[in-house]
């Protein structure tokens, strides 16, 4: 009896051993295809960001303030990181400000010109056209959902970024200044430069490559005194009208007019800010290739937006050297090549060329002055659309009325 009694007990304590084993088996399988649909959720959220068009690199929100009120803004930088060119017409970036508490939404909207290169960079500025009147204590001031969108080829709505917005209030240029800090510390920038960038073959529109062109020889010189006067000042006139050499030291995009003034001498023009978006203008005079320089600023010191008017047009790989300078590029840096766009306006048709190093962008056209026509070119580091910033600065500046696209 008492050995039938001790098997029982070996069975009974065996089969609450499997059962338990059981059901410790059946929670890890569990657990593991849990963890797997998990990390399949994650392989598809990163699947569907590698689908994206652009990546965005940094973002910075804050409350802007202009005359009115408090406007929620947000600024981002992206990187065309679909593999390809973006063609088209203009692509409409939206940012929809959704007050949290009342469900009010208020939209921005900016437009920017395609097409846009593969790897290319640019800064959206989205500000809320409502305003705010915001109390002294910041826990007071509302929730702000902020989501930046855009549109691809009329059908496809890309989300580029969606954050509340900072309880902080800044100038748009301390804004610009805080997203250019923040993408430099971005991990998909390596030295300020994209991650496939290396992959880029610019070699060929590196400038140090580019060859000078070849000076005007004085021509055949004959025997008599005056003939060789007449040549020696056609080869200097002919000498100075091909010569695409630049000063080492012009002052380049956040320089000091102190730096202008030095090289230039002091502004024969000023039209100070008067408020809200309006800069800071100077115009200085030159006598060399460089016709005129135009300087605007933001806080009335450093340089935001740099116009250079040529004495001459110039081909498109002679700007690149210039435009290397204005943008503070090093000698190893390599800038893209430009893209051209055209207009058919009254006065006629106009060609505009754009390129971008960082966040600094480059504009090139010609206008017409007096009997001549002049290459310009525009150098700006602010968030804003360069041409339409231009348009604007044109209307508000008595002395940029001429450049007027």
């Amino acid at each position: 009896m008492g050995e039938k009694l001790i098997v029982f007990r070996h069975r009974i304590l065996s089969l609450v051993i499997f059962t338990m084993g059981f059901f410790l088996l059946m929670t890890r399988a569990e657990s593991a295809y849990s963890k797997g649909s998990n990390s399949g959720d994650e392989l598809q959220k990163l699947d569907q960001q590698k689908q994206n068009t652009f990546s965005v690199l940094a973002c910075v929100t804050w409350w802007s303030h202009d005359a009115v009120g408090y406007h929620p803004a947000m600024s981002l930088f992206l990187e065309n990181t679909s593999g390809q060119q973006i063609l088209g017409g203009e692509i409409p970036f939206q940012g929809r400000f959704t007050d949290v508490r009342t469900g009010e939404v208020t939209v921005a909207r900016e437009y920017r010109r395609a097409p846009i290169r593969d790897h290319e960079r640019i800064c959206i500025f989205l500000r809320g056209p409502r305003y705010y009147e915001l109390p002294i204590e910041s826990d007071s001031w509302p929730t702000v959902e902020c989501k930046a969108m855009c549109r691809l080829n009329n059908t496809k709505v890309e989300d580029l970024f969606m954050v509340h917005l900072a309880k902080v209030t800044m100038t748009d240029e301390d804004a610009q200044a805080q997203l250019v800090a923040q993408a430099g510390r971005s991990p998909l920038l390596i030295h300020g430069k994209g991650v496939r960038l290396e992959e880029i073959d610019d070699s060929k529109h590196d400038a140090d490559k580019i060859k000078q062109p070849l000076r005007a020889s004085p021509g055949t010189i004959a025997g008599a005194a005056s003939k060789d006067v007449d040549s020696k000042k056609s080869a200097q006139n002919n000498k100075k009208s091909t010569n695409t050499s630049y000063p080492k030291s012009l002052p380049g995009i956040g320089s000091d007019f102190y730096a202008f003034d030095k090289l230039f001498g002091q502004a024969v023009e000023v039209q100070a800010r008067t408020g809200g978006e309006d800069l800071t203008w100077t115009r200085y005079k030159s006598n060399d290739l460089i016709k005129e320089v135009f300087v605007g600023s933001h806080n009335a010191n450093k340089a935001d937006v740099i116009i250079v008017v040529m004495e001459r047009t110039l081909k498109e790989k002679e700007l690149i050297p210039l435009a290397k300078l204005l943008a503070n590029c090093s000698k190893s840096d390599s800038i893209a090549p430009f893209t051209h766009s055209v207009k058919y306006l009254p006065a006629g048709r106009s060609e505009i060329m754009t390129t971008a190093f960082r966040e600094n962008k480059i504009l090139s056209f010609q206008v017409q002055n007096d009997s001549s026509i002049n290459t310009v070119v525009v150098a700006s580091r602010l968030p804003y659309d360069t041409e339409t910033a231009l348009s604007n600065y044109c209307r508000r500046v008595d002395f940029l009325k001429f450049l007027e696209l």
